[in-house]
């Protein structure tokens, strides 16, 4: 499993690119912010995976 997998990381993705192309945002600051929620949302994955599989 990966954070591609968890809840909302498409639409972190999606926000994040809407940021850059419609608001004229800094491509690193969004893709940094587009990281951490990614990450954010692989712990819980994996959280999620470990709780039920361990």
């Amino acid at each position: 499993m990966t954070a591609l997998d968890g809840r909302n990381s498409k639409v972190a993705i999606y926000t994040g690119l809407q940021q850059i192309y419609a608001d004229n945002a800094a491509p690193k600051k969004v893709f940094s912010s587009v990281a951490r929620r990614l990450e954010a949302i692989g712990d819980e994955v994996r959280r999620q995976y470990e709780e039920k599989v361990l």
